[in-house]
């Protein structure tokens, strides 16, 4: 067989290529990497052995090595393989630090390396850095901090993600603001409370980190309740047990509490007495010893710290059995025979002072008695409600410091304060008549013709008691002959204490003279007499007999006149005056009032 040298040249060209075209690696290339990886977690980076060009080297099998460069931390993992037709694929690497410049190198020890782009490590887990510590219910918990951190305690930084809580263990409701979001890798929770006694743990959760869960904290009672209510109780009994617990707002017991509570009184006016502060034992103080000696209507105060005060339900103590009678208004001074005002009023007690509502029948006597006075009025009066009013009481004599004992069968008695019993004063007279006032005795002068009014006649009688039966009777001589009727004069009274008789009829028609007798009586007093007269008279005249006029006289000679009159009381006086009035004018003399003649000089300087 004939073989060309072509064929031959052309096989051998044909073996020779495949040789002659593989690449020959002469660098490492990192070809797939993170740019960001969580601290601890898993992540890939591929190495290829490439030529120039960038072609894998297939026939590459060496061993590649990867190491950080640029950063902090451990670069963990597998970081030695041997490559595979030029590939080394490292699928469990890990990086344990926080950081944002790592890199990493990859080496043969014969080709060029290659160092990754940066790599950033975040964080992989909450850690709490402020842990809750024990509240009451439904107070605020001390501020809890939460941290975005790697596994060595470092802080991301960069990490301003949500993080939410939950109550993980225990009973109850968390209030507060959730989720938070941190601020360079912290949020603090500063507003949670829990409404439920007990021992709680949080939870912190945020995602793709691991969560958080806090130490135990305890929740206590945030207030005080009356579990057994105070009951209405007789004054200075002991009151039947009372109950107070420390609770949440659930009605939850807490059996932790020992503190202790104490109780006063609310409202009501009076004095808690016993023992009022107890140590409570799992949460429960019990008071077996408290009494009120006053009565009222109560309630009563639990307080103990910052705990929220509990207050009771309202419950009465009553007053106890009679045991005295008290003079709640005193007897007050007094004229003799006049009710004492205001009334007198005794009150019945108990023992404690407490009013009660007793009807026994109360008595007035006399203690003191510096006047020899007897009592007069309503002495026994049965109590409405425990009280006693006396409205009628007198005593007839007059004194100073008189006192009275009220007294109860088998109660104690009780001794007023000192009053004084003053004589009654006698009626008084206002009388008036002619123009002015008349004192007993004196004389009222009026004109024939005249009538009579009140004008010219008033009588008042007074009487400053009040409470006498005032009287007035006259008697009046010549009453047929004046038209005066003596009934006007006369009268009575008993409140006000004043009589007016004002006669309004009648007509003085005759000169004569009347005599009044007038008598007041107030019924404790000697009968008061005032007597007066009234003197009825013509109209006074005067008549000049001589000279009769146009007489002519000589200045400083002789001048007799004569005159008649009637009715004229005093002196008459002799004017001299010119016929032109008041030119020549001069008063001569003055002569008594009755009929007569009088000698006169001229005077020469008249005026």
């Amino acid at each position: 067989m004939r073989i060309s040298w072509l064929s031959i040249l052309a096989a051998f060209l044909f073996l020779a290529v495949p040789a002659a075209l593989s690449a020959q690696a002469t660098q490492l290339v990192i070809t797939t990497q993170p740019s960001t990886v969580q601290a601890n977690a898993t992540f890939t980076i591929v190495v290829e052995a490439q030529d120039a060009g960038g072609t894998v080297d297939t026939g590459y099998t060496n061993t590649i090595t990867l190491a950080r460069n640029g950063g902090t931390g451990t670069l963990g993992g597998t970081v030695m393989i041997a490559a595979t037709a030029g590939v080394a694929t490292f699928n469990t690497l890990t990086l344990d630090t926080i950081s944002s410049t790592v890199t990493i190198d990859a080496t043969d020890g014969a080709l060029t390396p290659d160092t990754s782009t940066t790599i950033s490590v975040t964080a992989d887990r909450l850690i709490i850095t402020a842990q809750p510590g024990n509240a009451a219910a439904n107070a605020t918990i001390s501020t809890v901090s939460v941290a975005a951190r790697d596994g060595n305690g470092n802080t991301d930084t960069s990490f301003t993600g949500n993080i939410a809580v939950a109550l993980n263990s225990g009973s109850g409701a968390l209030s507060g603001t959730t989720p938070v979001a941190a601020t360079a890798g912290v949020a603090d929770f500063t507003d949670l409370s829990v409404n439920a006694i007990g021992t709680k743990d949080l939870i912190f959760t945020s995602t793709g980190l691991s969560a958080a869960t806090s130490s135990s904290f305890d929740i206590s009672a945030d207030r005080l309740v009356f579990t057994t209510q105070p009951v209405n109780t007789t004054a200075g009994q002991t009151m039947a047990n009372v109950v107070v617990e420390a609770r949440d707002g659930l009605g939850t017991t807490d059996t932790a509490f020992t503190g202790s509570v104490a109780l006063t009184i609310a409202s009501g006016t009076g004095t808690l007495n016993g023992t009022t502060s107890i140590a409570a034992a799992s949460g429960v103080a019990t008071f077996s010893t408290l009494s009120i000696n006053e009565a009222d209507a109560f309630t009563l105060d639990a307080d103990f710290g910052t705990l929220t005060t509990g207050t009771s339900s309202s419950f009465t103590i009553s007053p106890d059995a009679d045991a005295a009678v008290v003079f709640v208004v005193q007897p007050s001074s007094v004229v003799v025979s006049t009710q004492i005002s205001p009334a007198i009023t005794v009150q019945i007690q108990d023992q404690f002072g407490n009013n009660t509502t007793s009807t026994a029948s109360v008595t007035l006597a006399i203690n003191n008695n510096p006047g020899g006075a007897t009592l007069g009025g309503t002495t026994t009066v049965a109590a409405t409600s425990g009280l006693a009013t006396f409205s009628d009481i007198t005593l007839d004599a007059a004194g100073t410091g008189y006192t009275l004992d009220a007294t109860s069968t088998g109660l104690t008695s009780d001794t007023s304060s000192a009053f004084n019993v003053t004589a009654n004063p006698a009626p008084t007279f206002t009388v008036s008549g002619g123009g002015g006032g008349v004192t007993s005795g004196g004389t009222i002068n009026v004109l024939t013709g005249s009538t009579v009014t009140a004008a010219n006649i008033s009588i008042q009688v007074n009487d400053s008691s009040t409470g006498d039966s005032l009287t007035l009777t006259a008697g009046i001589t010549n009453v047929g002959t004046t038209g005066i009727l003596q009934s006007e004069f006369e009268g009575s009274s008993t409140s006000p204490t004043a009589i007016n008789a004002n006669p309004t009829t009648g007509t003085f028609n005759a000169v004569t003279t009347h005599v009044v007798t007038l008598t007041a009586n107030d019924g404790v007093n000697t009968a008061v007499v005032f007597t007066f007269s009234i003197v009825v008279s013509n109209a006074p005249t005067i008549t000049v007999v001589g000279p009769n006029g146009g007489e002519n006289f000589v200045v400083g000679g002789n001048m007799t006149v004569t005159w008649s009159s009637a009715g004229v009381a005093g002196t008459v006086d002799i004017l001299l005056s010119t016929n032109s009035g008041g030119a020549f004018s001069v008063t001569l003399i003055s002569a008594t009032a009755n009929d007569g003649t009088e000698t006169i000089t001229v005077p020469n300087n008249p005026a």
